[in-house]
C-alpha cells in the first residue's frame, strides 16, 4: 500500500505560424513562434534562424516540406508545406524594336503573362510583347493555381544613329579625299555618277555634285548620313611645243596651246623666263613645265630639255625637235639598238651632249634600218635625220 509521487510539467509548444505553400528554387516565407529560444530545421527547403522565434524558409526542389520548431525542452511543434514547381521556361524573348511586337511562349499552361514597368508592355493572354521605349525589360508567365512564375529580359532596341561624315568637301577631279564618320560598322556608297567610294575613300569620276552616303543597319532598319562632295574641274595644262634641245649660252622659243600659265625648270640647267624663252645654263637635261590653275585646282604639263655643251652647238642649227609622225624612231629609249621606219634615202647623224658627233650613216638605203647604239655611253642625244628632199627632222634619243 505505500506510494511515490513525482510531479510532472508538461510545456505546450505553441503552433508555428505563417506556414504557407511557396514556390521552388528561391521563394521565401518568414515563420515564427511565440516561445523565442527555440531553432528550425526543415526538409525539402533551407530554413534560416532569424532569433526571437523567427525563420526564413527558402524553397528548393518540389515536393512536400516540413519545418520544425525545437525549445530548449526538448519539445517540438511541426508543420508541413508544398514547395511547388516553376513554371517551364519562356521562349522566343529576342530583341524587339521600339514599335515592334513579338510572341513569347511557356512552356507550362494555365498561367497568365506580364510585364515589368518601362521598355515592354505584354498581353495577359496572347504573351505578344511591344517594345515601348529603348532598354530591357522584363516579363513573367504565373500559374494561377500557385502564384509560381518564371522570368525574362528582353532588349528593346531603337533604329540605329548613322553619325555625321566628316572630311574635305571638295576635290580637284582625278583625285581623291577621304571621309569619317563618328560611327562604326556602316557602308559607304555614292547616289550620283560624278565620284566612287569604298572604305571611306571617295574616287573622282568626272566634275560636278555628288552625294556620298554612309548606311548604318541594324534589326529594326537602316539610318543614312549624306555629305555633298563637289568636284572641281582641272584645267587643261595644254601642249608644249617647240625645241626639246638649247645650247649653253643660246636661247630657244617654247609654245603653249593654252595661255595664262606658268612656266618653270625643275633645275639649273635650263632657265626659261616668263614667255616661254628657253636658255640653255649647263650642258645636261632638264624639264621644263607649264603649270595652269582656276580658281579650284592646278595642272601642268612637261617637256624634257636636253642642254648641248658650246663645242660644237652651231653644227646643230636652230631648228626645233621634230613632232614628224612620218618617220618614226623605236625604242627609245634603247639599250642597244634604234629602229627608224620611212627614212629611206635619209642621212643620219647623232649628236653628244657637247654637239660632237658619235655616229654619222651616210645614206639610208631600206625604208627601215636598225643602227646599233652599243658604241655609245649612256645619255642623252640628238639624232638629225635629213631627207632625200632636204627636209630636217631632229629626234631626242637616250642610250640607258
Amino acid at each position: 500500500g505505500c506510494a511515490a509521487t513525482h510531479v510532472v510539467t508538461a510545456v505546450a509548444v505553441p503552433g508555428i505560424a505563417g506556414v504557407h505553400n511557396i514556390c521552388a528554387y528561391g521563394d521565401t516565407m518568414t515563420i515564427n513562434d511565440t516561445i523565442t529560444t527555440g531553432l528550425y530545421t526543415s526538409s525539402l527547403a533551407t530554413v534560416t534562424n532569424l532569433g526571437g522565434g523567427l525563420g526564413r524558409v527558402t524553397g528548393g526542389s518540389p515536393g512536400m516540406a516540413s519545418v520544425t520548431y525545437i525549445v530548449p525542452s526538448g519539445c517540438t511543434a511541426s508543420a508541413t508545406f508544398t514547395v511547388n514547381p516553376l513554371p517551364g521556361p519562356i521562349s522566343g524573348a529576342g530583341p524587339v524594336c521600339v514599335g515592334g511586337t513579338e510572341t513569347v511562349t511557356a512552356a507550362s499552361t494555365g498561367g497568365v503573362w506580364s510585364a515589368g514597368a518601362g521598355s515592354v508592355s505584354v498581353g495577359s493572354v496572347s504573351g505578344i510583347v511591344s517594345g515601348v521605349a529603348a532598354g530591357t525589360g522584363m516579363v513573367s508567365y504565373t500559374l494561377t493555381a500557385t502564384g509560381c512564375r518564371v522570368d525574362s529580359m528582353i532588349t528593346v532596341m531603337t533604329l540605329p544613329v548613322a553619325g555625321v561624315i566628316t572630311g574635305a568637301g571638295n576635290v580637284c577631279g582625278g583625285g581623291s579625299i577621304t571621309l569619317t564618320d563618328t560611327v562604326a560598322g556602316g557602308v559607304w556608297s555614292s547616289t550620283g555618277t560624278m565620284a566612287s567610294v569604298s572604305g571611306g575613300v571617295v574616287h573622282t569620276l568626272s566634275a560636278g555634285v555628288d552625294t556620298i552616303a554612309y548606311t548604318v543597319t541594324n534589326m529594326c532598319g537602316s539610318m543614312v548620313a549624306n555629305t555633298v562632295v563637289t568636284i572641281d574641274p582641272v584645267p587643261d595644262a595644254g601642249v608644249i611645243t617647240g625645241r626639246d634641245s638649247v645650247c649653253v649660252g643660246l636661247e630657244g622659243t617654247l609654245n603653249e596651246s593654252v595661255s595664262g600659265g606658268t612656266w618653270s625648270a625643275s633645275n639649273a640647267n635650263a632657265a626659261i623666263g616668263s614667255t616661254g624663252v628657253l636658255g640653255g645654263m649647263v650642258a645636261g637635261m632638264d624639264t621644263v613645265i607649264y603649270t595652269v590653275s582656276n580658281a579650284w585646282c592646278s595642272a601642268y604639263t612637261t617637256a624634257v630639255i636636253t642642254v648641248f655643251g658650246s663645242g660644237e652647238c652651231p653644227v646643230l642649227g636652230n631648228v626645233e625637235i621634230s613632232k614628224c609622225e612620218s618617220v618614226k624612231i623605236w625604242p627609245n629609249p634603247s639599250n642597244d639598238e634604234l629602229h627608224i621606219e620611212n627614212g629611206a634615202g635619209s642621212y643620219l647623224k647623232i649628236y653628244n651632249l657637247l654637239g660632237q658627233v658619235s655616229f654619222d650613216k651616210l645614206r639610208m638605203t631600206t625604208n627601215q634600218e636598225t643602227i646599233s647604239l652599243k658604241q655609245l655611253i649612256p645619255g642623252a642625244y640628238l639624232l638629225k635625220i635629213v631627207g632625200a628632199n632636204g627636209e630636217v627632222w631632229n629626234f631626242r634619243v637616250v642610250k640607258e
